[in-house]
């Protein structure tokens, strides 16, 4: 994703991205080939600043996505949901206002700089998602993807800050991840994760 520009801008409906052609007909996977909707009941579009993926009907996924500028309950049931704009609504917002031309492509070049793995996986720390962020650990391992040392802090610190790793009983994976981090936890994640691991009767760092 990183130097992507949004080549579709629709005010107040929605605005897309994540075709690395720009041209939006190209983008594939990481698994290289189209993959299948993850529809989910209690994920709607009932919110300015959902995100989700593009297709071009059921089950045709592949890198291009989209954000919505409002509610679009007829959206519902369409496309997989996987994240909402939780900061940086004022940015959105300018997005929504670049005129466009023919095909609603925006006048003005609108680019994602850079894709970071560490600020996706914090979020679902920060939200208490403790789920999701073994999930995504687990699934960027086959890519090649594998979070770096900055990834690993960040996440430990929000989950053990939260006592995520101890109140959900995944002591055991706590101490994968601490072995897992290039050259060691750190002193700063050590004493995230006694402060709060420690309260529930339970050490791991």
């Amino acid at each position: 994703y990183d130097g992507t520009i949004f080549h579709r801008n629709i005010k107040g409906f929605m605005i897309q991205g994540g075709d690395p052609t720009g041209t939006g007909k190209g983008g594939t996977s990481i698994r290289g080939k189209k993959l299948n909707d993850e529809i989910r009941e209690s994920l709607k579009y009932n919110a300015r600043g959902i995100l989700s993926m593009a297709n071009s009907g059921p089950n045709t996924n592949g890198s291009q996505f989209f954000i919505s500028y409002a509610k679009q309950p007829h959206l519902n049931g369409l496309y997989t949901v996987f994240g909402r704009v939780i900061h940086g609504l004022e940015v959105l917002d300018l997005m929504e206002k670049t005129p466009t031309a023919a095909g609603d492509r925006p006048l003005a070049e609108i680019r994602l700089n850079r894709f970071s793995w560490t600020g996706m996986i914090s979020a679902y720390a920060r939200h208490g998602d403790h789920v999701s962020v073994m999930s995504l650990y687990k699934e960027m391992e086959p890519e090649g993807s594998s979070p770096d040392s900055i990834t690993f802090l960040s996440v430990l610190v929000a989950s053990c800050r939260k006592g995520l790793l101890g109140r959900v009983g995944r002591l055991d994976e706590a101490e994968v991840l601490m072995h897992q981090i290039p050259g060691g936890p750190g002193l700063l994640v050590l004493q995230s994760c006694f402060r709060s691991i420690c309260v529930v009767g339970k050490l791991v760092c």
